[in-house]
């Protein structure tokens, strides 16, 4: 084949998202993000199938056919092209950017208030109400200004996700506007009909995203002290049916658990681990709260301090820890954000610089509550910057008022600029403060633990800490 008939073709999964400012190429099964320059983002463009290196020559005559060729090995490196022998039917290339920087790279939509559960530490509080859910149409509207600004990712929610009735068309309708269904929470007692349908879809689409499945305890006693008599067995049933569909259809999706740690389970977290290891899931994530909603009615109740749980972290670190040297696989755990499987496996824990922004980790998104007002987070529940059924998500996420919040530095902390431990916390939440510059004092004592018997722990393992 001569050079010059070389056709090169964007691969499936990939569109282009970003900013016009600042392009970027996304792979909406591996989540990849590659930035573009305006002139890289024309030669992508030109990836429709209908253009051989020959074309592409006359229409940028300044770059010779090995440039252009030396041009495009690049990307077919990285997976993002294929460069095949003859022309196609033209394809189409999904381009939705929003307008400048920053990028609103993700959105967690929390699309109802209704729940069939009563939780005793949830953060909803009073703001969980049985009412006439938002009708899907305006929903479908609020996705298509998502994807029009460029969104890469959306998280569903609620409530519990699971009573909207129009749930499949919202799932259906996100793929549709080629952006990525990162997860799905759920207190899992609802595995119907239509579950099953949104299984079957996201199968047939070879969705890689998350089911993330509340479960506060591994027996019927912890669990349903928390959540009600009778919600455990749903939940076990709820698992182990995911699982067992998971693997019949060979899925591409994970499922991990969300526990609550209180007063009745914080014990024995090894026995849990293998309960939850047992039933095959990819994963535990666990945290002892944090005190709003109806949690504050609860407190002497529910809440245990990471004071009250060191010696049961500590001997579950150590226990997961063991079973890495030894060469066994472990499951994925993520313990109140001082410790994470993760790190042992990659040999490196993320440590916060005072110039990255609070709540870095979610710098590039916002959260919308069920009757379409835009937050900065869904925890966040007070103060809203404008409502994606009224005006476009874009103009709302480039506000000064939210901008002035996302883009505060860890080093405006007043109160926390001489604390040894916040390249470790990064200066908690600000929601849980007195004022935005205040100390997050929820959590200063776990991050001495964190200093005093964690880090030695990760240090004699050869856990590097990096920015």
């Amino acid at each position: 084949m001569s050079i010059k008939q070389k056709v090169p073709v964007l691969n499936d999964g990939w569109v282009i998202k970003g900013t016009k400012e600042i392009p970027r190429l996304v792979n909406l099964k591996t989540t990849k993000i590659i930035n573009l320059t305006g002139e890289t983002l024309d030669y992508i463009l030109l990836c429709d199938g209908t253009n051989d290196y020959l074309d592409i020559e006359q229409k940028y005559p300044q770059f010779d056919y090995e440039t252009i060729d030396s041009f495009y090995k690049q990307f077919e490196e990285e997976n993002v092209i294929s460069i095949i022998n003859k022309k196609i039917s033209k394809i189409n290339i999904d381009i939705a950017m929003g307008t400048k920087e920053p990028w609103l790279k993700e959105v967690h939509l929390d699309i109802t208030n209704n729940c069939n559960l009563r939780c005793r530490h949830c953060f909803w509080g009073e703001n969980l109400k049985k009412e006439e859910n938002i009708p899907y149409e305006k929903w479908e509207k609020a996705i298509d200004d998502m994807h029009n600004s460029g969104v890469a990712r959306i998280v569903l929610s609620g409530g519990e996700a699971l009573t909207y009735k129009e749930l499949y068309e919202i799932v259906k309708h996100i793929y549709d506007c080629n952006i990525m269904l990162a997860s799905i929470f759920t207190n899992g007692t609802i595995y119907n009909e239509q579950f099953k349908k949104i299984l079957d879809f996201i199968v047939e689409k070879n969705m890689r995203m998350v089911f993330y499945v509340s479960l506060d305890g591994f027996t019927a006693q912890q669990h349903d002290f928390i959540r009600g008599k009778g919600n455990f067995d749903k939940t076990i049933y709820f698992l182990k049916e995911l699982k067992k569909y998971k693997d019949a259809n060979n899925a591409e999706f994970k499922i991990i658990v969300n526990s609550l740690i209180h007063k009745q389970n914080y014990k024995d977290l090894i026995s849990w681990y293998y309960f939850i290891d047992d039933l095959g899931l990819y994963g535990w994530r666990f945290t002892t709260g944090r005190v709003s909603g109806f949690l504050k009615c609860n407190v002497d109740k529910i809440k245990v301090s990471v004071h009250d749980c060191e010696e049961e972290f500590l001997k579950l670190i150590n226990f997961l820890i063991d079973k890495y040297k030894k060469g066994e696989n472990i499951m994925y755990v993520n313990i109140e954000n001082l410790f994470s499987t993760k790190a042992l496996k990659d040999k490196v824990m993320y440590i916060f610089d005072e110039n990255l922004n609070i709540c870095d980790y979610k710098y590039n998104a916002c959260s919308v509550d069920p009757h379409g007002n835009v937050q900065f987070c869904t925890g966040w529940q007070n103060i809203k910057y404008g409502n994606v059924f009224k005006e476009n998500i874009e103009n709302i996420w480039l506000s000064p008022e939210l901008q002035k919040l996302k883009n505060m530095k860890i080093k405006e902390i007043k109160d926390c600029q001489d604390c040894r431990y916040l390249k470790y916390c990064g200066g908690g939440c600000r929601l849980e403060c007195k004022n935005i510059y205040a100390k997050d004092e929820t959590i200063c004592a776990n991050f001495k633990i964190f200093e005093e018997k964690i880090i030695p722990l990760l240090k004699a393992n050869n856990i590097r800490f990096d920015i």
